[in-house]
């Protein structure tokens, strides 16, 4: 599953991977970014991707410098990190919509 954020109108170059999650680090619950799966389109915002599948991982940020509806965009980008990755295990039967079936432990001091 892939998430997108979008950080506002902020410049492109200012957005460092750690910014990405909060970018006026401020740690305040209302400033931390919010991904989700789906952001609108403006122009003047940037915008940060993180990609999860399987075999590829990674962070970029991208600028909507135009955009004409149902016509065009102009974006600018920086890749923060891009990873292939050679997976030799994994959690057997991973799915992203999967209920989790309880399991209880105690734990005591």
């Amino acid at each position: 599953m892939s998430l997108v954020t979008d950080l506002g109108d902020v410049p492109l170059a200012e957005v460092s991977s750690s910014r990405a999650f909060n970018f006026k680090r401020v740690h305040s619950f209302d400033l931390y970014s919010k991904f989700a799966q789906a952001a609108l389109v403006e122009a003047h915002h940037t915008y940060a991707a993180l990609i999860n599948s399987h075999d590829r991982r990674g962070l970029f940020v991208f600028r909507v410098e135009d955009y004409k509806p149902n016509s065009s965009v102009l974006l600018s980008y920086a890749v923060k990190d891009y990873q292939v990755l050679d997976v030799r295990g994994a959690s057997k039967g991973f799915d992203w919509s999967a209920e989790n079936l309880p399991t209880s432990v105690r734990f005591q001091w």
